[in-house]
């Protein structure tokens, strides 16, 4: 089970200049293409998503008031709440415009041949188990736990819990056993299917 600190992430500015990337995972940990990738990024100005054709995104908002998503086809989204979620493919062309101010989100981008990812957030009333493989059955993965807001324990068997603060990411793999998922928090699960807990790698978006 690896834990990355957000603390510990350097800042990368985007090649337009509209915002800042703080690549919190990666598999694999270096070189490209890459398998999968989880990232926090800064958005100073509205602009045009880069395309990454080929793989799946998911964006999850973390501070600030919010950002709308025009796609290509015409649909419009938009994150206002802390903790709301939206998953697009890479490829579509999309236009994010912010309702406000700049915006902090969460991005997972993960190649359609690795699989289909699965995410959710959850603000647990109890504690919330991750199993090591999906409920009917399914290829294990990788785990990604990653606290939105306030502060949230992740206990794998026979280990000493793991206390995660805002920002925050744990990514396990099926040999860490069931993830059981404690605390006042806002938190994102997330399976990523054909990866590992690479290490972190300093790379800019």
């Amino acid at each position: 089970m690896r834990v990355v600190r957000w603390s510990s992430l350097t800042p990368q500015p985007w090649k337009n200049g509209g915002g800042i990337t703080h690549e919190a995972w990666r598999d694999p940990a270096a070189g490209e293409p890459y398998r999968a990738r989880a990232s926090i990024a800064r958005v100073d100005a509205s602009g045009a998503f880069s395309d990454f054709s080929g793989h799946r995104r998911i964006l999850v908002l973390l501070e600030g008031d919010g950002i709308a998503l025009e796609f290509g086809g015409g649909e419009r989204r938009e994150l206002r709440r802390i903790g709301e979620m939206v998953s697009f493919d890479g490829g579509m062309p999309v236009m994010g415009r912010l309702l406000g101010g700049p915006t902090m989100d969460f991005n997972l981008i993960v190649a359609e041949s690795a699989g289909e990812p699965c995410a959710r957030v959850e603000r647990p009333a109890a504690a919330l188990e991750f199993p090591e493989a999906p409920r009917g059955g399914g290829p294990q993965g990788l785990r990604l736990v990653f606290c939105v807001s306030g502060h949230a324990s992740v206990r794998a068997p026979a280990r000493e819990p793991v206390g995660l603060d805002r920002w925050d990411l744990v990514a396990a793999d099926g040999t860490d056993g069931p993830l059981r998922i404690e605390g006042e928090a806002l938190v994102l699960i997330a399976r990523v299917p054909g990866a590992a807990p690479a290490a972190r790698a300093q790379r800019g978006r």
